[in-house]
This record gives structure tokens, C-alpha cells and sequence, in this order.
């Protein structure tokens, strides 16, 4: 592999490396365009909490985030929606 491939997975790995991002990427391939409140309610964190973790996510290119003028709505990538294939495939 060459050195700038494995530092493209370093991000994408980092960006998905902890439970609460997981859960994330779960809830959102199930119902996508939820805004941090929503994804901070449904999933039992606090919104500071939802929004770091999507702000990590979002660098990692793994969710997408649209302003619709009222709210900020977040979607899973072509990327995010490949990392929960793959990890349905390993659970």
C-alpha cells in the first residue's frame, strides 16, 4: 500500500473508532437527515457529545451535513454507508 493510502485509512478508521460513532453511523443508515439534536436524543447522549462525534465523522468524509435553513442535517457518505456494510459483515 502506498504511505498516502494508509494515511487515508488512519482517518477513516479514527473517524469511526468508538461506540458512540458506531451507533451513529447505525442510527443514520436506518433514518438519514437528522440533525445533532435528534441523533443526541435517539441515542441517549448529550448534544455537545453528538456533535464533537459527528464534527470527527464529518472530517473523516464518513457523514455529510446539509444546512436546510433551519437545521443541519446529516447523512451518511458513499464511505459512511461502506463502513456499516462492512461492519454488518464482521457482526
Amino acid at each position: 500500500m502506498h504511505v498516502r493510502t494508509i494515511q487515508t485509512l488512519e482517518i477513516i478508521m479514527k473517524g469511526a473508532a468508538n461506540k458512540k460513532r458506531i451507533a451513529i453511523i447505525s442510527l443514520l443508515s436506518r433514518q438519514n437527515d437528522l440533525d445533532v439534536e435528534l441523533i443526541a436524543e435517539k441515542l441517549n447522549i448529550s448534544y455537545p457529545s453528538a456533535a464533537a462525534h459527528l464534527q470527527k465523522m464529518h472530517a473523516a468524509d464518513i457523514v455529510s451535513k446539509e444546512d436546510d435553513g433551519y437545521f443541519v442535517l446529516h447523512r451518511l457518505t458513499t464511505r459512511g454507508k461502506q463502513l456499516n456494510s462492512l461492519f454488518r459483515r464482521l457482526c
